[in-house]
């Protein structure tokens, strides 16, 4: 690094960034299992297929996505930053602590992150053998590899909290403040669910049989059209 005070912190901002676009499709993923119950399984039926889609797009990417976040081969990742991090603690300049207890702090990371090691090349198999290349093994069967190598939501949850405190860490250190790290968003799955199912049971309710549903369907639609039968 040519200039490590301010490229370290772009690094960490880009980081930020990133891990907020996995997090998202994780919270839009739970939300569409959520959705899977008795009272709400009405709206899923709506779009059936496409949320299917959905799910299996969100989850393979989340699976690529980590793989790259957490390589220690690539040489833009999280575990790349840590390294660069603790190699320029001394001309960082770090707020509320000496570059010693940064240095500290940044190796309790890393045996944080090589904890789960074991989860983290599960992820890479599953990746590898079925995302990325078609291993004969599994071709006629993909969704075996997962008996294989069993993934479950409790360790990547684990995961994400894990790599979440140690971006707010960062921060803290490098920029003086702290952040918020849950995602937030008044719009995505839970909307589109939301008013699948309030217009279907407007479309399906007697009580409204002299409303013109239709033309709220239509592409040309325009508020001066009765909406009277």
């Amino acid at each position: 690094m040519k200039n490590p005070k301010e490229e370290i912190r772009d690094y960490l901002n880009i980081l930020i960034g990133r891990f907020f676009y996995i997090k998202n499709l994780d919270s839009q993923l739970k939300i569409l299992k959520e959705w899977e119950s008795p009272k709400r399984i009405e709206a899923i039926d709506v779009g059936s297929h496409i949320f299917g889609l959905i799910s299996y797009s969100f989850q393979r990417t989340i699976l690529i996505e980590l793989c790259i976040y957490l390589s220690k081969r690539e040489k833009k990742s999280l575990s790349d930053f840590l390294v660069k991090a603790e190699e320029n603690a001394d001309v960082t300049e770090v707020h509320n602590i000496d570059a010693r207890q940064y240095k500290l702090i940044i190796q309790e990371h890393r045996k944080q992150l090589e904890k789960k090691d074991n989860l983290i090349a599960r992820i890479k198999t599953i990746r590898n053998k079925n995302i990325a290349h078609a291993d004969e093994a599994f071709f006629k069967n993909p969704n075996d590899i997962y008996k294989k190598y069993p993934i479950h939501t409790s360790e990547t949850d684990e995961l994400l909290d894990i790599i979440s405190n140690i971006l707010k860490d960062h921060h803290i250190y490098l920029f003086g403040r702290d952040m918020d790290m849950v995602f937030r968003t008044s719009s995505g799955i839970e909307a589109i669910l939301i008013y699948t199912r309030a217009y279907k049971r407007i479309w399906e309710d007697d009580r409204l049989r002299h409303i013109n549903r239709s033309i709220y369907s239509e592409d040309d639609y325009n508020t001066t059209d009765s909406i009277c039968s």
